[in-house]
């Protein structure tokens, strides 16, 4: 029997989405793996894609251009404020801007970075842990401790160290600490609770030890 989710999402409000490669599995082994998801993450943010991602990337350069401008002229169903995509799981702090948006968006992203993985590397059968995780976020305090959370868990994993989690390539910190534009973060609502960028980047740093220390904290934004 299928697993239902007990959290409903809405329009407007944030949520921090989760999921991992099954039985703890890599999801990505290459570079070349992080970066496809990322453009699959940006690709499938708009309402009525008109073609999977995977037929998108055969057409030619011209034809793609025109194919994405068509599409950007659609509503997007979500906004992701945050990411960090880890060797066997991946973080979004996201909002739902259309009915069903998020549900759909995840399945999209899913379905078509599995395909790509299983023909890759030659497997067969699901890729994710089951149904994605998702938190609801309840208020500013919570976003803020979420997007650092997101942000810091290279370090945290000790996948990095302390200074080097700013050029961490598979986060949306670099969005935050240099500034780096892209069509698949939007920083205004974790910026707007500072005054500048740098006062961003002291938030992160503070808990970056204690976090470390303290595990615990993981088991509070998760659930």
């Amino acid at each position: 029997m299928a697993s239902k989710r007990a959290i409903v999402f809405s329009n407007g409000h944030w949520y921090h989405v989760f999921n991992r490669g099954i039985e703890g599995r890599p999801l990505f082994l290459t570079k070349k793996d992080y970066t496809r998801f990322l453009l699959t993450l940006q690709y499938y943010q708009y309402a009525d894609i008109p073609l999977r991602y995977s037929y998108f990337i055969q057409l030619t350069p011209g034809v793609q251009e025109r194919v994405m401008q068509g599409i950007m002229e659609k509503p997007k169903r979500i906004t992701i404020s945050a990411y960090c995509c880890m060797p066997n799981h991946f973080h979004l702090l996201i909002r739902q801007n259309i009915d069903d948006g998020i549900s759909r968006y995840i399945s999209d992203v899913s379905n078509s970075y599995s395909k790509y993985f299983n023909t890759k590397n030659g497997r067969i059968g699901t890729l994710f842990q089951g149904i994605f995780k998702a938190v609801h976020i309840e208020g500013d305090d919570q976003m803020l401790h979420v997007s650092r959370y997101i942000h810091i868990n290279p370090y945290v994993s000790s996948l990095c160290e302390f200074t080097s989690v700013f050029q961490y390539p598979w986060s949306s910190l670099s969005n935050y600490v240099f500034g780096k534009q892209d069509t698949l973060v939007d920083t205004t609502d974790i910026l707007s609770y500072f005054s500048e960028k740098q006062s961003y980047k002291t938030f992160i740093t503070d808990q970056m030890s204690f976090a470390k220390k303290n595990k615990k904290m993981e088991h509070l934004l998760l659930e």
